[in-house]
C-alpha cells in the first residue's frame, strides 16, 4: 500500500523545503531528494518541484537578504562592535556564491588550546629572510665531541 500523500503541497511542507534549500550550500543530491521525499511522504518529482520553487523564491529575495545583512554589518561597525561585524562579513563571504562556488572557502575551526613550539637555532646558520625569533633562547655550552667509542655506543 502506497502511503505517500496526494494533493497540493502544504505550506508547512514547502516551508521545510525552503529552509533546507536556504541552509544547504549546494544542490541536493538525488539521494538527499529521495530521503526528503520519504520524510515528507511525497513523490521525488513533487519534492524536486518544491526545491525549484524554494530556489526561485530565495533568488528573488536575494537583494533583500543582502541589504539586510549589510545593514547589520553597518550597524555593528557604527556601534564599534568590530567582532560582530567581522563575523557577519566572514559569514557572507563563505555563504554567498553562485551554484556550488563561494567567494571564499569556509574557514576551518582553529584549535583554542595553547600551542607550544619547540625549535633549535643552530650556530652559524642565519634565520630565513623575514623570520623572527621571539622566544626565550637558552644557549647550551659546547658539548665535547663524541669519541669513536662514544659514537659506536649511540
Amino acid at each position: 500500500m502506497d502511503t505517500r500523500r496526494i494533493g497540493p503541497v502544504t505550506t508547512a511542507e514547502q516551508d521545510i523545503v525552503d529552509r533546507l534549500v536556504a541552509d544547504h550550500p549546494r544542490d541536493l543530491s538525488p539521494t538527499q531528494v529521495k530521503a526528503l521525499a520519504a520524510t515528507l511522504r511525497r513523490r521525488p518529482d513533487v519534492v524536486r518541484t518544491c526545491i525549484a520553487r524554494a530556489k526561485a523564491r530565495l533568488v528573488s529575495n536575494a537583494d533583500r537578504y543582502a541589504e539586510a545583512h549589510m545593514d547589520a554589518v553597518d550597524g555593528a561597525i557604527k556601534k564599534k562592535d568590530f567582532e560582530t561585524a567581522g563575523k557577519l562579513s566572514q559569514w557572507a563571504l563563505e555563504k554567498i556564491g553562485d551554484g556550488g562556488e563561494r567567494i571564499v572557502e569556509a574557514s576551518q575551526a582553529v584549535p583554542v588550546n595553547p600551542r607550544i613550539f619547540i625549535g633549535l637555532k643552530l650556530g652559524g646558520l642565519a634565520l630565513p629572510a623575514g623570520a623572527t625569533l621571539d622566544a626565550d633562547v637558552t644557549e647550551i655550552a659546547d658539548a665535547p665531541s663524541p669519541t669513536h667509542d662514544d659514537a659506536a655506543d649511540a
